[in-house]
């Protein structure tokens, strides 16, 4: 059964928090949260997914999945300063 009131509104909702991580993705390296976040928010992210998914809430899921990348992107980038970090100490 498709529930298209609350899958609207889940996404929207993700959709009005997915541009606040932007400015954290457009940050110098050095201005990374740490690991210790973002790993563990991009693994519960993608829980919610799947669980959206399976629940048949379509929208909530593309819109769970597109801010878990995000999160991906931000720990990728982190990995990356702690890397450069290493080299230049």
């Amino acid at each position: 059964m498709y529930m298209i009131t609350p899958d609207i509104i889940i996404a929207l909702c993700n959709l009005v928090l997915l541009p606040s991580l932007f400015p954290m993705i457009l940050a110098p390296l050095s201005q990374k949260p740490p690991l210790l976040s973002s790993v563990p928010i991009v693994l519960a992210l993608c829980v919610i997914f799947f669980t959206f998914l399976y629940i048949s809430l379509t929208f909530s899921a593309v819109m769970s999945l597109l801010s878990a990348m995000a999160w991906l992107i931000l720990a990728i980038q982190r990995i990356k300063f702690l890397k450069i970090s290493k080299i230049n100490n």
